[in-house]
């Protein structure tokens, strides 16, 4: 897989809200992880993630509408934001603080982005 760290670790350091940055599969396995000692925790919410963001997009394709790309989750004191990017990889985020997916989500969207285009450009197969 083509270097994505330093785009993970650039937006895991512009807000102090963003716990855990990471690319995983869909099955939570993660390949990239900011930081790197995050690993156990961002892989259960890989996990979770790539679990809803199947189950959602199967149940909206029958429905006849388009498929869920990303879910958020928003706790009292944490949240986490997982978004497909492939058909088998996701970028999930880990955030603390009652508002903070609101707060990051523009970062994590220009984010996304990037990682997009850099995808698209060494593996226009994945996506």
């Amino acid at each position: 897989m083509i270097e994505l760290s330093g785009y993970l670790e650039r937006l895991h350091g512009e807000f102090d809200c963003i716990q855990a940055v990471a690319i995983a599969d869909l099955d939570g396995n993660p390949l990239r992880v900011i930081p790197a000692d995050s690993g156990k925790l961002i892989s259960y919410c890989a996990a979770f993630g790539g679990i809803a963001l199947r189950r959602l997009s199967v149940s909206e394709r029958l429905s006849g509408r388009s498929e869920t790309h990303q879910i958020t989750i928003q706790g009292s004191d944490n949240a986490v934001i997982a978004r497909r990017l492939s058909e088998q990889l996701q970028f999930v985020v880990t955030l603390s603080g009652s508002y903070a997916a609101a707060e990051a989500q523009s970062a994590i969207v220009a984010t996304l982005e990037q990682i997009g285009r850099l995808l698209s450009r060494s593996y226009p197969e994945n996506l």
